[in-house]
């Protein structure tokens, strides 16, 4: 009996340690720190802090047999509480490890398996101190779409909601979150439910990190529309449109497809409120007349214009500067020395005066009150100065200064 107690026992510690080996979670030469592997379907690669290597490059400690483990790092659950006047939400994210996902990668060896977790999402609506509805769902099931064959689908770190919105017109909800990678970059999902907790519609909203665009996603004042950096999503139809997709079929843009222009690179994004909103798209490999549109709620082209402005190779800077209490909007054009101004009261009204017509304003010199100050706050940019009083507008600083 004893013999054979000492077979079990040292067979379970066998087991166990090839089990520690299969799934713990592994480091180059370092097992106690923080570094996971995110395996990229469609490179083949396997992330190590932020240095891409190949798969068969890895020590042997880090695969068992032909088998990755994509572990959680931290944290394994997050909650957090929305309070809103009329409604409150307990949301909570959690990586289910027992759950898992599946996926297999290409290597120079062949395929691997690898295999990382389900995230299960709860939102918990209450109003009147009362349960209202709540909304469940999960990675692997609803959201493997959007995320199959990207660096976020087999990473098993947690996600982190962004933003609630709620569509009174339409009794729906939307909420933005991040596919949070352990990197400095990541996609911003959202996703349109209505109040009896099922989903409507899933998409992309922006980035952060290296890329993206400059911009917040809204929802235009009449709620018929959610603006995001890809897409308008249009409540009335419940249908999304992608902005690349919806120039390349405007009349605004017809003349410039010929020459074989299409806008593939949201630059920017801006609510000019009375249910109109700015798109302006990237020119670094092209140059059309107009790569700047405003459009209204009912996707109408009301106006354009150029814009030549900074045009980044990473995260997009838009010089621009809201004065709502006016309803004018101002938009400074770095490449071709000129301020745009933006008027959407009643009409829009777009004005564009290059620093050829401006007055230079030394340093020690004041204006009087009726003047207000356009100051973008970035290196580099001027300082304009306006009045509804006076055509002559001055302008301080600048790269020269």
């Amino acid at each position: 009996m004893t013999l054979k107690f000492d077979l079990i026992a040292f067979t379970c510690c066998i087991f166990s340690l090839m089990m520690i080996t299969c799934k713990g979670r592994m480091t180059d030469g370092n097992q106690d720190s923080d570094t996971s592997y995110i395996p990229t379907r469609k490179d083949t690669l396997v992330f190590v802090d932020t240095f891409p290597i190949e798969i068969d490059e890895l020590k042997p400690a880090a695969i068992y047999g032909d088998t990755v483990w994509i572990n959680p790092y931290g944290s394994q659950e997050w909650r957090d509480t929305i309070r809103r006047p009329k409604f409150t939400v307990y949301i909570s994210v959690r990586v289910d490890t027992t759950d898992y996902i599946i996926d297999t990668v290409r290597s120079k060896k062949g395929d691997r398996i690898v295999i990382g977790y389900n995230h299960k999402y709860n939102l918990r609506f209450i109003r009147n101190n009362k349960p209202w509805f709540q909304l469940s769902f999960d990675k692997k099931h609803d959201l493997k779409s959007i995320l199959e064959g990207t660096d976020f689908w087999l990473e098993s770190n947690l996600d982190v909601f962004r933003n609630l919105v709620y569509n009174k017109r339409y009794d729906m909800f939307i909420i933005e979150f991040d596919i949070n990678p352990r990197y400095n970059y990541g996609s911003i999902y959202y996703i349109i439910f209505n109040t009896k907790g099922r989903i409507q519609y899933i998409g992309i909203s922006g980035s952060w990190g290296g890329g993206g665009p400059d911009g917040e996603s809204f929802l235009t004042e009449n709620e018929q529309m959610y603006i995001t950096c890809y897409e308008l999503f249009n409540f009335s139809k419940m249908k999304p449109v992608s902005l690349p997709e919806y120039t390349l079929n405007s009349d605004v843009l017809q003349e410039f497809e010929s020459s074989g222009v299409s806008y593939k690179q949201v630059h920017a994004v801006r609510n000019l409120r009375n249910n109109m909103f700015l798109v302006v798209f990237n020119t670094r490999y092209d140059q059309p007349d107009y790569n700047a549109i405003i459009l209204n709620s009912d996707s109408v082209v009301i106006d354009r214009f150029r814009y030549r402005g900074l045009m980044e190779e990473m995260d997009a800077m838009f010089l621009f500067y809201s004065d709502t209490l006016n309803m004018r909007y101002f938009i400074e054009d770095t490449e071709r020395n000129m301020l745009i101004c933006i008027e959407s009261k009643d009409s829009v009204y777009i004005r564009q005066i290059p620093e050829s017509g401006m007055l230079p304003l030394p340093s020690d010199s004041l204006l009087p009150e009726r003047y207000q100050a356009i100051d973008f706050e970035s290196f580099g940019s001027k300082t304009f100065y306006i009045s509804d009083s006076d055509s002559t507008v001055f302008f301080r600083g600048g790269m020269m200064e």
